[in-house]
C-alpha cells in the first residue's frame, strides 16, 4: 500500500485464515488492503473483541465499495450453505 494513506478498519477476524481469505477477495476486486494481526492479544488476552484478533484494513476512500464486496459475499455464502442442506 502507498504511504500517507489514511486506512480504516473493514473488519476484525479471529483467526488468520479468514482474513487471508477476505484480503484476496478483496484484493481481486480492485480493493488495496493489509491484514494487521495483533499477536500481542494472544499473550495478553483483552476482553475488548474489536481491539484484538486480526484486522483487515483499507483505505478510508474504499471502505464503502469493500464493505458491500464483504456484504455480496457473505449473501453468496449463506445460500450456498443452504443448498448444501
Amino acid at each position: 500500500m502507498k504511504d500517507n494513506v489514511s486506512l480504516v478498519v473493514l473488519e476484525v477476524y479471529q483467526n488468520n485464515f479468514k482474513a487471508h481469505i477476505v484480503k484476496s477477495l478483496l484484493e481481486s476486486n480492485g480493493i488495496d488492503c493489509a491484514v494487521y494481526e495483533d499477536n500481542f492479544a494472544s499473550v495478553l488476552p483483552v476482553h475488548d473483541s474489536s481491539s484484538s484478533g486480526v484486522k483487515i484494513m483499507v483505505r478510508e476512500d474504499d471502505f464503502e465499495k469493500a464493505f458491500a464486496i464483504l456484504q455480496q459475499s457473505n449473501e453468496i455464502s449463506e445460500d450456498f450453505d443452504e443448498h448444501l442442506q
